[in-house]
């Protein structure tokens, strides 16, 4: 069966459109997984929300989409950044059959961020949804959800804290991991590293064995045991320098 993610984007005002995901097509795509963007630019609508989900992963498993061939049968993972994150991840809980759920800086309590409305105008976007229970307190609906997650946040996201991300960890009902990106912050692009590092997570949720997945897992395994040889000496030269 073809193996979709679909992208649930970001919030930005007057829509938020589907070329937020171009960076990430560049990295599934070769390892044979479609990726079908929810855009929200016609609508003029700021915030990706559930019915938004609902609607495309309907469209997908209904195989009447003019211009794709018969998508009935898909396995379908989802990708959400930031209020599309929480979106994706209320999809995720009432739908186990989603392969994967990756969710790219997440808020963890809605309630936390509107102190900051006036010094970020995206947060005052978020405010819009401060009537919906489950999206103001997607700690709740982490509880209840059991589809293979991913967790992506920006080290110094002033908007969204790090520390989201590790209470969404800490409260998912299922398996989930956090990669935590330095030198990034809320709206800023996504280092290439990872991307692939969660383009090969959902690799594997699909069970895809092709020859560009086997070459991804090796870079990476490469790239980590690097990035593991470089601490080490980084350790060793701390030591060092302690005893003299």
């Amino acid at each position: 069966p073809a193996c979709v993610v679909v992208y649930c984007p970001s919030e930005f005002d007057g829509g938020a459109g589907a070329e937020e995901c171009l960076p990430l097509c560049l990295e599934v795509l070769p390892l044979g997984i479609a990726v079908f963007a929810i855009d929200l630019t016609p609508t003029k609508q700021s915030l990706c929300r559930l019915e938004d989900v609902e609607c495309a992963v309907a469209a997908l498993r209904d195989g009447s989409l003019p211009g794709l061939a018969n998508t009935s049968h898909c396995l379908v993972a989802l990708w959400g950044r930031s209020t599309g994150a929480v979106a994706a991840l209320q999809y995720a809980a009432q739908d186990p059959s989603v392969a994967a759920l990756v969710m790219d800086s997440a808020y963890s309590d809605l309630t936390n961020l509107a102190p900051m409305a006036p010094l970020f105008s995206p947060v005052s976007n978020f405010c819009q949804l401060l009537g919906n229970t489950s999206f103001v307190q997607p700690l709740e609906v982490a509880k209840s959800c059991f589809v293979p997650g991913f967790i992506l946040h920006a080290a110094e996201d002033r908007m969204v804290p790090s520390d989201c991300a590790r209470d969404l960890r800490s409260n998912y009902a299922g398996e989930a991991q956090v990669l935590l990106m330095p030198k990034c912050s809320h709206d800023s692009h996504r280092p290439g590293w990872a991307l692939a590092r969660a383009s090969l997570f959902l690799a594997r949720a699909f069970k895809l064995e092709n020859s560009a997945v086997a070459k991804l897992d090796l870079y990476l395994t490469k790239v980590v045991s690097s990035e593991e040889n470089l601490d080490k000496q980084l350790e060793r030269q701390a030591e060092d320098l302690l005893k003299s």
